[in-house]
């Protein structure tokens, strides 16, 4: 049975108005559009004026957070204190007081409330059969709502472009004119054109797999290799041209008249024979050496090749600075030091031996002796023509693996999703605006398999994709903590320095941000974490996930007190992880204590009748409570039965609802008495 078959339209339509009027409850608004707003009133202590959008959030909040937390229903509310929320609770329970009817004690009766209903199994294996089938539709729905909105869009545009004037009684075209309704279709097409790339991109980005990481990896990558060339070579330039400016400072001043100058100075000087040509530049180098002795020429020298290792080891911009520093005017040499291309690196090509004899033949023209040598190798195999030279020559198919030509494949998957992106004009540029350039992608998807391991190995349908939108939010998400953090690191750095600046032991002598501070705003943020692997091991935890792959790569050695050791240490790793909130407080939750209104129904009174015990019957009393709880659970067993019998008969299959009406009486009737 296919799904589209397996789903019922009646349960997926239920399906769908539950989870709207959900949305519509978890964002505070009415359900319903035939709801009124509730009236806008005044108080008097303290005095305050409460809408109706102010009401509604009000009691969204009393649903969320009962009326014992006022200060976070004055949280949701955001535009009245807690006091006048405060105020409000107590207005409303005085109210619950006066009306007598269905309350006791101010507090609703226990029959008066709905109780909580049960199904059967039979629902519930109904329910899992088209919940399977509605997560298995949805990819073929989303395809079919974008496709039906694309369609609607067009269908607009197309309506603009070619409007159709009704005068008369009659439809009258205006663009009878042949050449206006071609400008008008030149038009209709340029949009096509464009809208089909903007589509095709959303489609793009809507599921991305771990072949699309690697292509996007590769396109930054490439533009990081190319600015990083272009930053050696002005950096050599920059290098060349410092070293041959003192060499043009010289020669400028030779152009001095000799007849000014003392006839004992006219000597020549090896300073004032250099030129400013390229090719002088090891010997302006030889003059401007400074007289050292051999000591300090050799410490010089050492330092400078340790100050060359410590730039490669740091990398190649480092290096250029190092060697500026130097003035070499050679090109910056970036070998050993630059990021190496992915994937295997090929062999070079055996040369052939049909290439080695044609450059043989090419160079000594000897074909006769060429067309001698063929025949002795390849006897039989060679038709050679007398007439002819060397292009006459035909050789058969040769098994030597040098003489094979390899087929040439098709396109791969990855050079088809580049060509892809490249047709949209999606460069580095584009990438790093659309918020895709921040992280190593295909690194973040290999943490898609933690995705995996939440369902079981019988789910195949389960694959690890991931939306652009889940990659700009991580994005956006990096950028707000990062911001917050170098906010409060900036911060923490001006007040240490106005505590410690006038002491004499503390000395500020440069403006750097130093590792401690950062770690000092990572703890104020509530972030203490410090590896990426214990991050991931207390998610493992939460989620009750056996990374079997981790554990394989550890080692099976430890003694007992080892392992005693590591489960105390994750034990009190997971009760700290139960511990910490699962999302960062916001501000007046974090300054302030909590406050708690207890209801009044707690309060002592001042004077209270105790009864003694010869008038209490406790037999008599616990009879009493135990009819009662009989009796509401006979009667919300009924009302089960009833709401079930409406739910197989509005949203069940057809044909099967007096079989399953069987069933439910069965699976809900009451067990017999073993007495």
């Amino acid at each position: 049975m296919s799904v589209e078959t397996a789903l019922d339209p009646a349960y997926h339509s239920h399906f769908r108005q539950h989870v709207h009027r959900t949305s519509l409850h978890v964002r505070g608004l009415e359900v319903g559009s035939d709801t009124l707003p509730l009236p806008p009133f005044y108080t008097n202590n303290p005095v305050s004026y409460w809408t109706a959008d102010e009401k509604a959030a009000f009691f969204h909040g009393l649903s969320v957070h009962s009326r014992l937390r006022p200060d976070l229903i004055a949280e949701a509310v955001r535009t009245k204190s807690t006091l006048e929320v405060y105020s409000y609770i107590n207005r409303l329970e005085e109210g619950m007081r006066n009306q007598e009817e269905g309350l006791h004690d101010g507090r609703a009766r226990r029959r008066n409330m709905d109780g909580a209903l049960e199904v059967s199994d039979a629902w519930i294996e109904w329910e899992e059969k088209q919940s399977h089938a509605i997560v298995a539709s949805e990819a073929h729905w989303d395809v079919l709502a974008s496709a039906a909105n694309r369609k609607h869009e067009t269908q607009t545009k197309k309506r603009e472009i070619f409007p159709r004037i009704k005068a008369e009684g009659s439809l009258i075209d205006p663009d009878e004119d042949p050449d206006e309704k071609e400008k008008r279709q030149t038009v209709l097409d340029l949009w096509l054109e464009q809208q089909n790339l903007l589509w095709a991109e959303e489609d793009l980005w809507g599921s991305m797999d771990m072949t699309h990481f690697k292509v996007i990896d590769n396109i930054l990558r490439d533009e990081e290799d190319a600015l990083a060339a272009e930053a050696i070579a002005e950096a050599a330039n920059n290098s060349r041209q410092a070293t041959l400016e003192p060499t043009q400072i010289i020669s400028f001043h030779s152009v001095v008249d000799d007849s000014n100058i003392d006839p004992l100075l006219r000597d020549p000087s090896p300073i004032v024979q250099y030129s400013s040509t390229s090719g002088s530049t090891q010997e302006a180098k030889a003059s401007l050496e400074i007289p050292l002795s051999p000591a300090s020429r050799k410490r010089l020298r050492k330092r400078l090749y340790m100050r060359r290792k410590r730039a490669e080891a740091a990398g190649p911009l480092a290096f250029i600075e190092s060697t500026i520093e130097e003035t070499v005017a050679a090109a910056v040499p970036t070998e050993g030091v630059r990021r190496e291309k992915p994937g295997r690196k090929s062999r070079p090509k055996k040369r052939s031996k049909i290439d080695e004899d044609s450059v043989d033949v090419a160079e000594t023209g000897d074909i006769e002796n060429h067309k001698k040598k063929k025949r002795k190798t390849q006897e039989g195999s060679v038709d050679v023509s007398e007439a002819g030279g060397i292009h006459d020559i035909k050789e058969e198919t040769n098994d030597d693996p040098d003489h094979r030509h390899s087929n040439i494949p098709g396109k791969t998957r990855h050079y088809k999703i580049k060509g892809q992106l490249e047709s949209m004009g999606l460069d580095a540029k584009s990438l790093h605006a659309k918020g895709l350039g921040l992280f190593h992608l295909s690194a973040l998807a290999k943490y898609t398999r933690m995705y995996v391991l939440l369902h079981p190995p019988s789910h195949p349908e389960v694959a690890s994709k991931m939306s652009a939108e889940v990659i700009q939010f991580l994005h956006a998400h990096v950028v707000q903590y990062v911001t917050e953090l170098m906010l409060r690191v900036i911060a923490s750095r001006e007040q240490e320095r106005a505590m410690k600046g006038r002491t004499k032991v503390w000395r500020f002598d440069t403006s750097n941000i130093s590792p401690a501070a950062i770690d000092h705003a990572r703890e104020m943020m509530g972030d203490t974490r410090r590896t990426r692997e214990s991050y991931f091991q207390e998610l493992f935890t939460r989620l009750d996930i056996d990374d079997t792959e981790s554990e394989d790569d550890q080692t099976a050695e430890g003694t007992d007190s080892s392992e005693e050791t590591s489960e105390e240490e994750a034990q009190d790793r997971h009760c700290a992880l139960h511990l910490r909130p699962l999302s960062p407080l916001s501000l007046p939750r974090a300054m302030y204590p909590p406050l708690i209104r207890l209801p009044d129904a707690l309060d002592p009174p001042d004077t209270m009748h105790v009864p003694l015990e010869s008038d209490i019957d406790e037999g008599a009393a616990l009879e009493g409570v135990l009819r009662e709880e009989d009796i509401l659970e006979e009667a919300d067993r009924v009302e089960g039965e009833r709401e079930e019998r409406v739910l197989w008969g509005e949203y069940g299959p057809k044909g099967t609802l007096n079989r399953k009406l069987e069933q439910v009486e069965y699976d809900m009737s009451p067990a017999p008495d073993d007495a």
